[in-house]
């Protein structure tokens, strides 16, 4: 193998062409190699080479396509060392992407262009509405609803009623039983008797599943707790071999255009969201371009499409990839099949945390900034914009009001109760699915909830013991599910939740600590970016408050880092954080259980024809 190294070199300077292609460093391992060198091995190519560290380190920097005069000017401008050899660098990527260590757009392109197979995609879904205790927020949702619905592409809506109150249970069939003669489209209310009956159906069927049955589904197993997954189990389970589309009933059906110049189709990271804040809600419904297209029909073509046809007909020529990650692209081929499909926000984001204003770009943060002298006073009108101004595939799911699933392929359960179960999902759905792809429309949902959703008053953000570490754990995929089917990647997921609860308790204290510190530390790295950020906003109305909520942020993170809470008395030092490991065994067995008898639920439901 060659050893490359930008030191040393005298080169002729290349000569610029016209529409040079573009190229990315992707799927390419670094290895250690003698005398301080890097080996680095191409997955797509099978390419070998011998490279200096300061090599590896400019191709680290070359993941998105650009040309290769864009990647030099970007690799020099970052590593200063090679500030004064551009000609030399420029020389160095070349004959590193003539060797096959890079991908071209083009060979890119044609990956995920390429010839798709036949579409098998039911071509009607199964519509449910996630209600609890709210019969306002479902008749206002249903009522505009219903002339929306085509017989053709939609075979039914189903009320998914989780309500503790049944005077609200008894509006809830009122409502639809006064909406029934207003359509063709079947209705039906699946409130608690028929998840009884589901229950005892199911517990039937497979008699030797019944805790899981019980786990998933059962409301009483989690006493006061909020249910949000339990609905969405039961959605699941009722649309076995269909699409289903998911709808929040505190949400209008109206699809809002992104109050944005539209983009063009991309390959984004989940947390690539953008956001704009408005006022007051009523500056948020002067801007609100409300689309003549049904979110129904939007979601429905959307949801169960390969990508190639996707990419087809959103993007022209490999050209069109500039600028997009490698890395992402590289993980899907032509009949990657849009398994999740989502959509932005219009009204409300959705959370009551300040977590995410710090995954927000600058640009999204001005808008924050300029509605309101305190951080308080501009999120609490509610009133944003949050989305991808243009169509985005991702690998992951983050939330959304309106959710489409293809569920003629296997996904995950939710995990019945708390929150973030959506987020849970969406890492689970990557892991069982590694080449599918989620879509966000470009396009958001009018989300406007009945009652006014209380702000996390904090002065500051941190991360706390929750399902969000779960989720982080198990997103990290180990290397040998590469290749496996869907049924054993699930079965994979099972065991590993299964040995975090047989786990001596020392040792899974130590695990829990380490998992905190990670998200801590990955927060403090977006807060100090703000931080460098700062001058660029310090002339809006909120700038003061802004800076004072990053610092305390800073402050609180680098405290919790440097000196965290023991969990029950193990691990660090300093206040104890109370964890009752005992519910969270018990549970723990339970759901790895539960994802190992998914796939015989499935299969039971679907014979018992829901």
């Amino acid at each position: 193998m060659t050893e490359y190294s930008f030191s040393y070199s005298n080169v002729t300077p290349a000569q610029k062409t016209k529409n040079e292609p573009l190229w990315s460093f992707n799927r390419t391992d670094m290895l250690p190699g003698p005398g301080n060198t890097v080996i680095l091995h191409a997955q797509h190519s099978g390419a070998g080479l011998l490279v200096q560290p300061d090599v590896a380190r400019a191709l680290e920097l070359c993941t998105p396509f650009r040309s290769l005069e864009a990647h030099t000017q970007q690799v020099t401008a970052l590593l200063p060392a090679l500030k004064e050899h551009k000609e030399h660098t420029r020389q160095t990527l070349m004959d590193i992407a003539q060797q096959g260590l890079m991908e071209s757009s083009e060979v890119a392109w044609q990956r995920i262009t390429g010839q798709t197979s036949a579409s098998d995609r039911e071509q009607r879904c199964r519509l449910f509405i996630l209600t609890c205790d709210r019969p306002e927020a479902l008749k206002r949702l249903l009522k505009p609803l219903i002339p929306q619905l085509s017989i053709e592409k939609t075979e039914g809506v189903w009320i998914i009623d989780d309500s503790r109150s049944s005077h609200n249970a008894s509006e809830n069939i009122a409502i639809l039983e006064s909406e029934r003669s207003g359509t063709a489209v079947p209705l039906h209310y699946f409130g608690e008797d028929a998840r009884a009956s589901l229950i005892d159906e199911l517990s039937r069927a497979v008699p030797e599943h019944t805790d899981c049955i019980d786990w998933l589904l059962d409301r009483a197993t989690w006493g006061a707790a909020p249910t949000y997954g339990v609905a969405r189990n039961i959605a699941l389970l009722l649309s076995v071999g269909k699409t289903a589309l998911m709808l929040d009933d505190d949400t209008l059906p109206e699809a809002v255009s992104p109050p944005k110049t539209p983009g063009s189709l991309r390959f984004a990271e989940m947390n690539h969201r953008e956001a704009i804040f408005y006022p007051s809600a009523e500056a948020l419904e002067r801007h609100a371009l409300v689309l003549p297209d049904s979110p129904v029909s939007l979601m429905q073509d959307s949801v169960g499409i390969l990508l190639g046809v996707l990419a087809k007909k959103h993007l022209k020529h490999a050209g069109a990839l500039e600028g997009m990650s490698g890395t992402l692209i590289s993980r899907y081929n032509p009949d990657s099949r849009v398994v999740l499909s989502q959509c932005g926000s219009w009204g409300d984001s959705g959370t009551s945390g300040l977590n995410w204003l710090l995954s927000l770009p600058v640009k999204s943060v001005k808008t924050l900034l300029a509605a309101g002298p305190t951080l308080l006073d501009s999120l609490s009108p509610i009133s944003c914009w949050a989305g991808h101004s243009g169509p985005a595939i991702t690998p992951f799911a983050s939330m959304s009001q309106w959710t489409g699933i293809d569920n003629n392929t296997l996904v995950p359960p939710y995990l019945p109760a708390g929150r973030n179960e959506d987020l849970l999902f969406g890492i689970m759905l990557q892991r069982l699915q590694p080449e599918a792809a989620v879509f966000n429309g470009d396009w958001a949902i009018k989300h406007k909830p009945l009652n006014e959703r209380q702000l996390d008053a904090t002065d500051s953000v941190t991360v706390e013991v929750g399902i969000s570490l779960l989720a982080d754990w198990l997103g990290k995929e180990p290397k040998d599910h590469i290749g496996l089917t869907p049924e054993r990647r699930l079965v994979g997921l099972s065991e590993e939740v299964l040995r975090l609860t047989e786990m001596n308790h020392g040792d899974r204290c130590r695990l829990i600590q380490r998992q905190l510190v990670g998200r801590r530390a990955a927060l403090l790295n977006q807060c100090m970016s703000h931080i460098d950020a700062l001058k660029r906003v310090e002339s809006l109305p909120g700038a003061a408050s802004w800076q004072q909520f990053l610092n305390a942020s800073r402050d609180r993170l680098y405290s919790e880092i440097q000196s965290p809470p023991s969990i029950n008395g193990d691990v660090g030092a300093g206040k104890e954080a109370s964890i009752d490991f005992q519910w969270l065994e018990e549970h723990g067995r339970r759901f790895s259980a539960a994802l190992k008898a998914w796939p015989a639920l499935r299969e039971a439901a679907q014979e018992l024809a829901l």
